[in-house]
Order: C-alpha cells, then structure tokens, then sequence
C-alpha cells in the first residue's frame, strides 16, 4: 500500500512528465508540421468527431489547418512505404459516417484503410470495390443477441419514465444491433439501473455505453455483448497484424472511454469531456506508480509484453482536435522530420 506521500510524489512526477511530454509536442503544431512523417510502425485508431474533425466545435480555420497537417503527414507516410493503418473509430452508424465523410472528411483526412461505425457494432475495410463489411465481426454481434428482446427491455424503460423523458434517437441512428435513446440527465441514477434489470429479466447479455454529461440531456447506447469501440479495435488490431506497442487510440468523449482504456498507448485531446479527462488524470497516476513500483527494466519490459495494460500511457493534448493527435503523436515519439 502507498502512503499519501507516495501517491503526492506520483502525482507530482506525472505532472512533471506530463508538462516536459507537452513541451517536447510544440514542435508538431501544424505550421511546423511541413515535411514531417511516421518514425516508425503505427495503428492510429481515432473517433472522428471532435477528436479529428470539429462537429460540436466552432469550424475554426486552424482546425482546418491542423486537419489538413494531419493528412499531410499520413499520405506522405504511405508514398515512402511505411507501415501504418489508419482507422476511424465514431458512434455513427456507416450512413451517418458516409454523410460526414463527403463534406470536409474527404477533403481534409487521408483515407481511413477501415471505419469502425455504431460504437463498435459494425466494420468496414476500405477496398478497391468500396466498403466491405468484416463478416466475421458482424458474425459476432450476433453471438448471444436477440434484436426483439433488446428492443423489448428499452421500451420499457421508455414506457416506464415517458416519452417526453426518454427519446428514441432517428432510425439512421440505429440498426438491429445497436438501439440509441435520449434522456433527461437527472434520470440516469434511475434509468440504469431499470435497464439493467429489464436485460436480466429478458435472459440477454448487452453492452451499455453512456454519452457525454454536459448539457440537460445524456444518451446512452445498448449495443450486443462483444461490441463496444475497445473490443473492435482489438479485432483490428488483429486484422492488420498491429500489436499493442505499435497502436495509438484517440478519443475525446465518453463513448470512446472503452477504446482508450484498453489501448496500451492513447491520446486524449485538449477539448475532451471532462469524465475523459478525469479517467485520464487517473490512469497517469497508475502508470506512473506501475512504472514505481517496476523500476527494473526487465520488469518493465515484461509488463509492456502484456497484451493491454491495466495503466495505459495517456498523454492529455494541450490542442484540440487533429492539432491534439498530431501534438501526442509527437510527444510519443511517432513523427519526425
């Protein structure tokens, strides 16, 4: 056990860290990022909105500036040959996506190699033909889930508290592996746990994954057991051969908590929720009393040979959006000029 002065000192090392990470990144802020490019292999696996692109955010030009840095330095990895997959990781459904993707996705991003669409509930490899569906991941959706039943305990959930509380989001949003609802914030101590008991009730086995909490409204997604934004990068992961030191997740909402807490290495930005950023600040901490309590670089080395880390290297951007990613790449040691 730690004393108070020990997890004192963490904390002030990870500060410590933190800030010299951060003043090593200044270099990768877009105007400077001309001629830069990957150092070496990289699985980047990133949301999309507000990670990469600005949705809720104003549509700044030096968002656009840092977006078009970010393809810049991708597409001129991919001439010189290097190894790197690119892969989008939102909570739009492939519609939704496909509509963002035709406005300033397409022009200001490098094509993704795959999208991982529906908060981890289907995904698609980029192909000379257009989108292919991975057959076996949908496959798994399908293990142990009955699209009625789920449809079932959410209505009454919505019957229980009324629809003016509790809202089905538009069809667009939703398909038969993944049921989107609205509620009232002050709901949620309620509401959880009335679904929970309604899945146990109806014998099913479901993922329930929670929005963001800014604002009167949250939403919540009820999605089959193995889904989830952690679980497919994982399944990616394992398509394209990437182990767990060379993939990076980046992600600023709550739904994207599950990808970054099952990477080994993520990257929060700047303009991330606040629960993202307390999750963050937490997992420093433990990264660094790991690191503490495993001084020995044998044993460091041994815990890095662990699939995924129960304390993730979390670097917490300074920028927002692409400038963000581009500012953690860099500090993590992924770009050079």
């Amino acid at each position: 056990m730690l004393s108070a002065a020990d997890n004192a000192e963490h904390a002030t090392l990870a500060a410590a860290n933190q800030a010299a990470l951060q003043t090593a990144a200044a270099a990768v802020m877009p105007a400077t990022a001309i001629g830069a490019r990957l150092s070496r292999p990289l699985l980047l696996v990133s949301d999309l909105d507000d990670t990469l692109l600005p949705c809720k955010l104003p549509q700044l030009p030096q968002h656009e500036q840092a977006a078009a840095a970010f393809r810049d330095v991708w597409n001129r990895s991919r001439a010189l040959g290097l190894s790197c997959k690119f892969v989008i990781n939102t909570g739009r459904t492939l519609p939704l996506f496909e509509e963002a993707w035709a406005g300033q996705g397409a022009r200001l991003m490098p094509q993704p190699d795959a999208v991982v669409t529906g908060v981890g509930t289907r995904i698609h490899h980029n192909t000379a033909q257009g989108w292919q569906e991975d057959v076996t991941w949908r496959a798994r959706m399908d293990e142990g889930w009955n699209s009625a039943a789920a449809k079932a305990a959410m209505d009454a959930v919505v019957q229980h508290f009324g629809s003016t509380s509790v809202v089905y989001r538009d069809a667009a949003e939703m398909h038969e592996h993944k049921l989107t609802v609205l509620y009232k914030s002050e709901l949620q101590q309620a509401l959880l746990p009335l679904l929970r008991q309604q899945l146990q009730q109806a014998g099913l086995r479901a993922t329930v994954i929670e929005g963001n909490s800014a604002g009167p409204w949250r939403f919540i997604d009820l999605l089959p057991q193995h889904a989830g934004k952690g679980t497919a990068m994982q399944h990616v992961m394992q398509h394209y051969g990437f182990d767990a030191a060379s993939t990076v997740a980046a992600g600023d909402s709550a739904n994207d908590l599950l990808m970054l807490q099952q990477a080994r290495t993520s990257i929060i930005v700047g303009n991330s929720a606040p629960e993202v950023k307390s999750w963050a600040a937490g997992a420093q901490q433990a990264h660094q009393q790991l690191h503490h309590l495993h001084p020995n670089p044998q044993q460091q080395q041994q815990q890095q040979q662990q699939p995924y880390c129960d304390s993730p290297h979390v670097y917490v951007a300074k920028a927002s959006v692409a400038a963000g990613v581009l500012e953690g790449l860099q500090a993590l040691g992924f770009l050079q000029q």
